[in-house]
């Protein structure tokens, strides 16, 4: 494909916004992938950064970076409009690393699966160890004192959003298509409307009344106002519904109108999931997991949200070294932060020997899992470290024990 830049006008990047009387390129061979997900071949020497509002408008989720034909590298247009590079390990090397950051000026490089050799390398170029995902899990609290078990001034803080509460009535229900259309408005408001929102691909499976084992609605009310709620698994990671044996019981998806924000509902939220997790003798609960920057599409807020009721991150999925490109993070939030793995703790040294022999896999493998022993989930705590980029003060709650990075 060869492309003539000049006729290409300049992008500013913010999402969905283009300059007046911008005409989309148009892509040859757009294909779809396994998944649905619309995806285009580029030679990386034919890529620039001009070119992600056209993939953005076209809905193309992926571009394959090809040098003489061979696949390098995918990149995907993240929704606050930067480009996120995707490297296996073994395609790695400085010179490709080099030619994308020229190319597509990406906001985030990953390399995925790195060996310990590699890592001691891509320390020094201002990578950072995190995984795909973080998971979230706390402890099941006692049915008279759901939050006994934070430390002191969480405890207070959390125990007088409690009160804000009051008249609030919840009901818990099996997931239907009719509770769930009633919820869908507000989540698409509230969390899909935001800056940089994601509408997760659940909506459309359960709107077409599709993989509902396992999932209950808790709908909250003031007097006759709905005022949105939370989505809960019973069965712990979606994909195991009556599939694989249950683990935990957690929260999947979670929406509320904007008159509930002075409810402090989502603890009372939390109050009736310890209370499904306890009807099945559950020691912890889970909160969904987190892509491990916060700031960007996921919001700070979710980050105090959780720590504030004493829930505690583990590795997830993947993992990879990532880079981030504050120039043109900057151009999108003031303020952000990331979760890096601690680079001495046991998991990744565990992690670097099961590499060294070829290993590939998810995270979870490489610790017990936290469902079977509640103080298991406090030691996470030693896995991470909490870095923040951009201006202004830190204002936000972390898991305890977790430090601030410098």
């Amino acid at each position: 494909m060869s492309v003539d830049y000049s006729l290409l006008p300049k992008y500013t990047p913010k999402i969905h916004q283009y300059d007046p009387g911008w005409i989309p390129f148009e892509f040859e061979n757009i294909q779809e992938d396994p998944r649905g997900v619309r995806q285009v071949e580029i030679q990386l020497c034919d890529f620039s950064s001009k070119l992600l509002p056209s993939l953005e408008y076209h809905g193309i989720g992926k571009a394959l970076l090809t040098i003489k034909d061979k696949r390098v590298a995918h990149m995907t247009v993240a929704p606050r409009g930067y480009a996120y590079v995707s490297i296996d390990s073994e395609k790695y090397s400085k010179s490709l690393e080099e030619e994308i950051i020229a190319r597509v000026s990406p906001g985030m490089i990953e390399v995925r699966y790195p060996t310990q050799v590699q890592w001691e390398q891509l320390k020094k170029n201002g990578y950072g160890l995190t995984t795909d995902f973080v998971r979230w899990f706390a402890q099941v609290g006692a049915e008279n004192d759901p939050f006994s078990f934070l430390s002191g001034k969480r405890k207070k803080r959390v125990r007088q959003n409690v009160k804000k509460a009051v008249g609030i009535t919840s009901i818990v229900e099996l997931l239907t298509t009719e509770n769930f259309a009633r919820w869908l408005p507000i989540y698409e408001q509230e969390i899909v409307g935001r800056p940089g929102g994601i509408r997760i691909f659940y909506c459309d499976l359960f709107s077409a009344g599709k993989n509902m084992d396992g999932m209950l609605m808790i709908s909250c009310f003031m007097g006759d106002e709905y005022l949105g709620g939370s989505i809960v698994n019973t069965w712990g990671a979606f994909a195991d519904a009556k599939l694989k044996t249950r683990k935990y019981t957690s929260f999947l998806m979670s929406a509320t109108s904007q008159a509930a924000k002075q409810f402090g509902l989502g603890y009372l939220l939390d109050k009736e999931v310890m209370s499904i997790a306890r009807g099945y003798g559950d020691v912890v609960y889970g909160h969904g997991g987190d892509f491990p920057v916060w700031g960007l599409e996921t919001s700070v807020g979710l980050l105090t949200r959780k720590s504030a009721v004493g829930m505690y991150m583990f590795p997830h999925l993947g993992v990879r070294a990532l880079r981030l490109f504050h120039d043109v993070l900057s151009q999108h939030a003031t303020q952000y932060c990331a979760a890096w793995l601690n680079e001495h703790h046991q998991f990744c040294a565990e992690y670097f020997n099961r590499r060294a022999v070829g290993w590939i896999g998810a995270a979870d493998e490489l610790y017990p899992p936290p469902w079977e022993n509640a103080g298991m989930v406090v030691d996470s705590s030693a896995y991470w470290y909490i870095k923040w980029y951009g201006g202004g003060a830190v204002d936000c709650s972390v898991p305890d024990g977790v430090r601030l990075g410098k």
